[in-house]
């Protein structure tokens, strides 16, 4: 009678510990996959601010031009984009070696502020 009923106590027995090192096996993985995640995360957070700090943007803030041109629709937001496509043509018609400042408009520079401290971070740039 023993003869019959061990064998399958021992394949039980075998089946709950392949299930427990399934499990286990399962429970690592995950934990790893979230480790690796979170610290891509704070690589890539790190990464784009520190991209975003060492920038150098000129920043094109809107020109007030006379009011009769503005009557004809030259607005100031025209007057700064006419001014940086100058600016634009000027650097690519110098050939220069160097490369220069990337020139934005004011409102194509995002403003992301620190919540807790209220400072942004593009005026943490410009004190620089």
């Amino acid at each position: 009678m023993w003869r019959t009923v061990l064998p399958g106590l021992r394949r039980r027995a075998n089946w709950r510990r392949g299930w427990r090192r399934t499990r286990l096996f399962w429970k690592a993985l995950s934990s790893f996959v979230l480790s690796l995640t979170a610290v891509a995360t704070v690589i890539l957070i790190a990464t784009l601010l520190t991209r975003e700090l060492t920038r150098r943007a000129l920043v094109v803030e809107p020109i007030s031009v006379p009011k009769q041109l503005e009557e004809n629709g030259y607005s100031a937001a025209v007057a700064a984009r006419r001014f940086r496509d100058a600016i634009n043509t000027f650097v690519t018609q110098a050939h220069a070696s160097m490369k220069g400042p990337e020139i934005a408009l004011h409102g194509e520079v995002p403003e992301i502020v620190v919540p807790t401290v209220g400072i942004s971070i593009a005026r943490r740039a410009q004190e620089r």
